[in-house]
Protein backbone atom coordinates (compact mmCIF):
# COMPACT_ATOMS: atom_id res chain seq x y z
CA UNK A 1 0.00 0.00 0.00
CA UNK A 2 1.19 3.49 -1.12
CA UNK A 3 1.19 6.39 1.58
CA UNK A 4 -0.57 9.65 1.42
CA UNK A 5 1.83 12.14 0.43
CA UNK A 6 2.48 15.12 3.36
CA UNK A 7 1.41 18.64 2.19
CA UNK A 8 -1.13 16.94 -1.06
CA UNK A 9 -4.58 18.33 -1.98
CA UNK A 10 -7.53 17.50 -3.08
CA UNK A 11 -8.91 18.73 -6.17
CA UNK A 12 -11.41 21.50 -5.69
CA UNK A 13 -13.48 20.27 -8.56
CA UNK A 14 -15.57 17.11 -8.75
CA UNK A 15 -15.04 16.25 -12.56
CA UNK A 16 -17.36 12.59 -13.38
CA UNK A 17 -15.86 10.04 -14.99
CA UNK A 18 -17.08 10.19 -18.79
CA UNK A 19 -17.46 8.14 -21.79
CA UNK A 20 -14.43 6.41 -23.24
CA UNK A 21 -15.78 7.69 -26.82
CA UNK A 22 -15.87 10.71 -25.50
CA UNK A 23 -12.23 10.46 -23.81
CA UNK A 24 -10.98 9.05 -26.84
CA UNK A 25 -12.45 12.20 -29.05
CA UNK A 26 -10.50 14.43 -26.71
CA UNK A 27 -7.31 12.28 -27.50
CA UNK A 28 -6.91 13.09 -30.56
CA UNK A 29 -8.05 16.10 -30.72
CA UNK A 30 -11.45 15.61 -32.37
CA UNK A 31 -15.11 17.09 -31.93
CA UNK A 32 -17.66 15.67 -29.19
CA UNK A 33 -20.50 17.13 -28.17
CA UNK A 34 -20.93 18.44 -24.66
CA UNK A 35 -23.46 16.55 -23.68
CA UNK A 36 -21.59 13.58 -23.12
CA UNK A 37 -20.10 16.35 -20.30
CA UNK A 38 -23.29 16.97 -18.60
CA UNK A 39 -24.51 14.98 -16.07
CA UNK A 40 -27.10 13.17 -18.29
CA UNK A 41 -24.38 11.63 -20.64
CA UNK A 42 -22.46 10.73 -17.78
CA UNK A 43 -25.60 8.71 -16.53
CA UNK A 44 -25.77 7.17 -19.84
CA UNK A 45 -22.16 6.44 -19.37
CA UNK A 46 -22.56 4.14 -16.30
CA UNK A 47 -25.92 2.92 -17.33
CA UNK A 48 -25.09 1.84 -20.86
CA UNK A 49 -21.59 2.02 -22.34
CA UNK A 50 -18.90 1.62 -20.18
CA UNK A 51 -19.48 -1.92 -18.81
CA UNK A 52 -16.54 -4.23 -18.11
CA UNK A 53 -17.76 -6.66 -21.13
CA UNK A 54 -17.52 -4.04 -23.53
CA UNK A 55 -13.66 -3.60 -22.19
CA UNK A 56 -13.06 -6.77 -23.98
CA UNK A 57 -15.00 -6.50 -26.75
CA UNK A 58 -12.70 -4.82 -29.78
CA UNK A 59 -13.29 -3.20 -33.03
CA UNK A 60 -11.23 -1.63 -35.76
CA UNK A 61 -10.88 2.49 -36.25
CA UNK A 62 -9.20 4.90 -38.66
CA UNK A 63 -6.64 7.36 -36.20
CA UNK A 64 -4.47 9.39 -39.05
CA UNK A 65 -4.92 7.23 -42.18
CA UNK A 66 -3.62 4.08 -40.25
CA UNK A 67 -6.35 1.37 -38.47
CA UNK A 68 -5.80 0.50 -35.44
CA UNK A 69 -7.28 -2.06 -32.67
CA UNK A 70 -9.11 -0.48 -29.93
CA UNK A 71 -12.14 -1.33 -27.18
CA UNK A 72 -15.42 -0.96 -28.84
CA UNK A 73 -16.40 1.42 -25.71
CA UNK A 74 -13.85 3.84 -27.22
CA UNK A 75 -14.87 4.18 -31.03
CA UNK A 76 -19.34 3.93 -30.13
CA UNK A 77 -21.62 6.77 -29.73
CA UNK A 78 -24.28 6.61 -27.28
CA UNK A 79 -27.42 7.21 -29.73
CA UNK A 80 -29.04 9.68 -26.76
CA UNK A 81 -26.43 12.22 -27.72
CA UNK A 82 -27.68 15.60 -27.97
CA UNK A 83 -25.57 18.32 -30.11
CA UNK A 84 -24.95 21.45 -28.44
CA UNK A 85 -27.26 23.36 -29.74
CA UNK A 86 -30.10 21.06 -28.05
CA UNK A 87 -28.71 21.42 -24.81
CA UNK A 88 -30.41 24.13 -22.60
CA UNK A 89 -27.82 26.96 -21.53
CA UNK A 90 -27.36 25.94 -18.54
CA UNK A 91 -26.89 22.77 -18.92
CA UNK A 92 -24.34 23.80 -21.24
CA UNK A 93 -22.40 26.11 -18.92
CA UNK A 94 -21.88 22.81 -16.32
CA UNK A 95 -21.21 20.62 -19.58
CA UNK A 96 -18.37 22.85 -20.98
CA UNK A 97 -16.65 22.97 -17.13
CA UNK A 98 -16.66 19.36 -16.97
CA UNK A 99 -15.23 19.19 -20.80
CA UNK A 100 -11.99 21.73 -19.56
CA UNK A 101 -11.23 20.10 -16.84
CA UNK A 102 -11.02 16.50 -19.24
CA UNK A 103 -9.25 18.56 -21.67
CA UNK A 104 -6.58 19.66 -18.83
CA UNK A 105 -6.50 15.80 -18.11
CA UNK A 106 -6.15 14.60 -22.23
CA UNK A 107 -2.88 17.28 -21.74
CA UNK A 108 -3.89 19.53 -24.93
CA UNK A 109 -1.90 22.24 -25.08
CA UNK A 110 -2.07 25.33 -22.63
CA UNK A 111 -2.33 27.31 -25.78
CA UNK A 112 -5.48 25.76 -26.91
CA UNK A 113 -7.02 25.45 -23.56
CA UNK A 114 -6.52 29.14 -22.84
CA UNK A 115 -8.35 29.65 -26.20
CA UNK A 116 -11.49 27.38 -24.97
CA UNK A 117 -11.43 29.08 -21.82
CA UNK A 118 -11.85 32.58 -23.21
CA UNK A 119 -14.02 31.26 -26.03
CA UNK A 120 -17.02 30.23 -23.30
CA UNK A 121 -16.37 33.21 -21.13
CA UNK A 122 -17.19 35.24 -24.25
CA UNK A 123 -20.32 33.12 -25.07
CA UNK A 124 -21.33 33.66 -21.11
CA UNK A 125 -21.10 37.23 -21.27
CA UNK A 126 -21.83 37.78 -24.97
CA UNK A 127 -24.20 41.01 -25.64
CA UNK A 128 -26.33 38.81 -27.49
CA UNK A 129 -27.87 36.98 -24.27
CA UNK A 130 -30.06 40.10 -23.90
CA UNK A 131 -31.68 39.60 -27.11
CA UNK A 132 -35.47 36.88 -27.19
CA UNK A 133 -33.39 34.02 -29.06
CA UNK A 134 -30.54 34.58 -27.18
CA UNK A 135 -29.85 31.20 -25.75
CA UNK A 136 -30.67 29.36 -28.75
CA UNK A 137 -28.30 32.37 -31.00
CA UNK A 138 -25.70 31.79 -28.65
CA UNK A 139 -25.55 27.81 -28.79
CA UNK A 140 -26.15 27.61 -32.29
CA UNK A 141 -23.08 29.55 -33.32
CA UNK A 142 -20.82 27.42 -30.92
CA UNK A 143 -22.19 24.68 -32.39
CA UNK A 144 -20.75 25.49 -36.07
CA UNK A 145 -17.90 27.54 -34.80
CA UNK A 146 -16.59 23.84 -32.54
CA UNK A 147 -17.07 21.74 -35.21
CA UNK A 148 -15.19 24.20 -37.41
CA UNK A 149 -12.54 24.77 -34.59
CA UNK A 150 -11.46 20.51 -34.35
CA UNK A 151 -11.38 20.59 -38.07
CA UNK A 152 -8.62 23.52 -37.95
CA UNK A 153 -6.76 21.39 -35.27
CA UNK A 154 -6.95 18.21 -37.23
CA UNK A 155 -5.58 19.87 -40.66
CA UNK A 156 -3.09 21.04 -38.79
Amino acid sequence: MNTFTLGASVSNVLVHASSQYALQKLSTFDYVELWYFYLAGHLNTAKHHDRSQADDTIGISKVNDHLTICSIASIRASHNALPDHELSFSKFLKAKNCFLEHTKKANWPAMNLDALTKFFWFLETHPFLQLPLREKIILTYTSHVCHDWHQELKAG
